[in-house]
């Protein structure tokens, strides 16, 4: 099997941040740290047609999902409602297929 990891890095500014990937495959897990364990933010993706595809809200500290969701196109994934401006680093992981 092949993996491919879309990262995900910045900080937050007013409570949010964003970014797009292109990815085909299948989401296998997402797994996002803010700098401060006890930070609740949101977290998302989107598809081209702004469909949400994976929502998780009030998550405190580290999100660790293990999930199946098919990709194939371009996505957004967006951090928001964050209770504070700091950090974020993680990881979309990608069965290629």
């Amino acid at each position: 099997m092949v993996f491919n990891f879309i990262k995900i890095t910045g900080s937050t500014s007013s409570g949010s941040l964003s970014d797009t990937f292109e990815s085909v495959g299948e989401c296998q897990q997402i797994v996002i740290t803010p700098t401060t364990a006890s930070t609740y933010y949101d977290f998302k993706i989107t598809d081209a047609e702004s469909l949400n595809v994976f929502h998780a809200e009030a998550v405190i500290g580290t999100l660790n999902d293990l999930i199946l969701i098919p990709f194939n196109g371009t996505y957004s994934w967006t951090i928001e409602n964050a209770t504070a401006d700091e950090a974020f680093v993680g990881k979309i992981c990608v069965r290629n297929i």
